[in-house]
């Protein structure tokens, strides 16, 4: 009877110490060490250096929303394509992404059923001219559950290492009191 016991009593004391520990797990993902660089709501980062990062986090919930977030930008998810003004969207599908010409920021701003739960915006530039443009995150409303704003650049945004953030941070505005994370992406074709 006393071995019962005193194994029941083990159990309950690996329930409680695992409950106790999951519960500690599932705090705030903005609390998370790891994760501030990512929502810090001035930080602006490297998109890949972002999904390392959360990838990395001892927080389940911030390693989730690290893969969620690779998943978005380089994985098939229904997309709305905006170039040079005209609204494209292949799927048919409510879209999770877009992805936007510069020509084509106006179009963001604009009211469009389409846009009720993307996740993800990537804006394209083409040009280092087309980093002189403003995209004003106040204006997008219509865009309720935006995550992550990408600038995806096709080109070296500067050549001192660390200052594509200072460089986007005056290209990209509005963004005080908002929940979107501004990320960056540099591929230059060959």
């Amino acid at each position: 009877m006393k071995k019962c016991l005193l194994l029941q009593f083990i159990i309950f004391s690996v329930v409680i110490s695992d409950l106790a520990a999951s519960a500690a797990v599932k705090h705030d993902i903005a609390a998370d060490p790891l994760y501030q660089g990512v929502v810090e709501k001035r930080a602006i980062r490297n998109l890949n250096d972002a999904i390392t990062s959360m990838q990395s986090s001892p927080n389940p919930d911030v390693v989730a929303e690290g893969f969620h977030l690779q998943s978005l930008a380089f994985d098939l998810n229904p997309t709305v394509y905006i170039q040079n003004g005209e609204i494209k969207n292949p799927s048919g599908r409510k879209p999770m992404c877009i992805e936007s010409d510069v020509s084509s920021i106006s179009k963001l701003y604009e009211d469009n059923s389409q846009f009720g739960q993307v996740e993800l915006l990537e804006i394209r530039l083409k040009e280092e001219s087309e980093l002189e443009t403003v995209v004003d995150a106040t204006n997008f409303q219509n865009l309720p559950d935006l995550k992550y704003l990408v600038i995806h650049c096709s080109f070296e945004i500067c050549s001192s290492p660390g200052c594509e953030a200072s460089i986007i941070s005056q290209m990209v505005k509005g963004t005080e009191g908002s929940d979107i994370i501004i990320l960056y992406l540099t591929a230059i074709s060959e």
